[in-house]
This record gives C-alpha cells, sequence and structure tokens, in this order.
C-alpha cells in the first residue's frame, strides 16, 4: 500500500450512479474481487504472473506453510508479495488445532 492510503481495518461497499457496488478494504477500493491463493505454484515466477494476469488484488498466505521452508525462501515469498502492492489476507492453514491457529492468527498481524 502506499504511504497515502490511510490504514484502517474498515470495510465498506458503496453504490456507484449505476447500482454497482463498489468495495473498500482498508481505505483502498478493490476493483477485483477474485481472491487468489498462494499456495502450490511451482516457483515464485509462475506466482507472479498468475496474480498479474488474473488482476488479483487480494492475496491468501498460509503463515504455516510459509514458515516451514528456509527462512530465505519464506522472506523471499513475502518481498514478492510486498513488491507487488497486494492486500495480503493471511490464514491459518496448515494448524492442527485452535490454540495453534489462534497463536498463527495473531502473528499474522504483523504480516499484513
Amino acid at each position: 500500500m502506499s504511504e497515502n492510503t490511510p490504514q484502517t481495518d474498515e470495510v465498506r461497499i458503496e453504490m456507484d450512479s449505476h447500482g454497482r457496488g463498489r468495495v473498500f478494504i482498508g481505505g483502498r477500493e478493490i476493483k477485483n474481487r477474485l481472491l487468489l491463493g498462494s499456495a502450490k505454484f511451482p516457483s515464485p515466477r509462475v506466482l507472479r504472473d498468475s496474480i498479474e494476469r488474473s488482476g488479483a488484488e487480494i492475496i491468501t498466505a498460509s503463515l504455516r506453510r510459509q514458515s516451514a521452508g528456509s527462512q530465505e525462501d519464506g522472506e523471499n515469498f513475502w518481498k514478492l508479495l510486498r513488491s507487488m502492492n497486494l492486500h495480503i489476507l493471511p490464514n491459518t492453514a496448515g494448524c492442527r488445532s485452535a490454540h495453534e491457529a489462534i497463536a498463527t492468527a495473531r502473528m499474522a498481524r504483523g504480516v499484513s
């Protein structure tokens, strides 16, 4: 997100003059409502190409799965997503208990 974008958790929908809803998340209009998952891409290049071609502005990312690889791979993954100016929606995939999911969700605050 740009430095001029207000940081807020607000989600709102505004109707335009044609009766179409405009979605805003965190003070930023979301024009493409496709949510794209980041798992199972064979390479960072394929992930980047898929995001660019789909026009997705929101991508889901599993904190557990991304932290399971090497530290360098994990850092490169997050750098890639941040460089694309996406809304990152962390998820708790890979957690095996409610306690683990809650702890992972709390960690997500520092990522998105």
